[in-house]
């Protein structure tokens, strides 16, 4: 499923799309790692809400990060290609060579990348915010797919934003429930 995603994002020109499902295997280790782990007081990591204040720092370094990945997101896949070709030279001793297209939309791709990072990363430390970010990303996802002709991987965004609806809905009810009756531990 990755291969064909991947391949899909680099035929549309999606490039960050492309590179970004490397992080997600890694973050899905990770997510299971952090959701398994016991704390020293025995419980599991809980549901949270986001403060404003870490609200208004993950919007400052969502917006800063998607320009400075935007401005440079065909200058960074040609060199990680280029490197990847110089690595499979050696053992093939074939040489490889790359023709690359511009990125179709980099700043909207790089919103979409630097969103669904950061919106991992809540998702790992279980703050319900997270959901309504993959929201806004699947939006854009939507939007840039349809631009390109990419009919396919839009309608994928768009049952990924029916799952962040129900995320929502049932992360609210856990933490209600965890509020009223704290999970004690044994």
């Amino acid at each position: 499923g990755i291969i064909v995603f991947c391949m899909s994002c680099y035929v549309s020109q999606f490039y960050s799309e492309f590179f970004l499902q490397i992080y997600f295997f890694i973050g899905n280790i990770w997510l299971f790692v952090a959701w398994s782990a016991k704390h020293d007081d025995g419980k599991r990591l809980a549901i949270k809400r986001a403060s404003p204040q870490l609200l208004v720092y993950i919007s400052a370094v969502w917006v800063l990060g998607a320009y400075v990945l935007g401005d440079n997101l065909d200058a960074f896949f040609i060199a990680v290609v280029r490197g990847c070709m110089a690595f499979v030279s050696m053992f093939t001793h074939e040489t490889y060579v790359h023709a690359h297209k511009a990125s179709a939309y980099p700043f909207l791709e790089a919103y979409a990348n630097i969103g669904q990072v950061i919106a991992m990363i809540m998702m790992i430390r279980r703050y319900i915010a997270n959901w309504y970010i993959w929201i806004f990303i699947n939006l854009v996802c939507i939007f840039t797919f349809t631009l390109k002709g990419g009919y396919g991987m839009a309608l994928i965004f768009g049952f990924f934003t029916l799952m962040s609806l129900y995320g929502i809905y049932k992360w609210n009810r856990i933490y209600k429930q965890e509020k009223s009756h704290p999970v004690v531990s044994v």
